[in-house]
């Protein structure tokens, strides 16, 4: 039982990770070029 729990636990840590990378790069995008790259260095 323990098992079955953990995996469900990283399974909905890693979709809510992917929601976060996905929300930050619609911000990113939001932002003029030049902030971008002075983000991504």
């Amino acid at each position: 039982m323990k098992q079955l729990l953990a995996r469900k636990i990283s399974k909905y840590l890693e979709s809510s990770a992917k929601k976060l990378s996905v929300s930050r790069k619609s911000v990113i995008g939001a932002k003029p070029l030049p902030e971008q790259l002075k983000e991504e260095k």
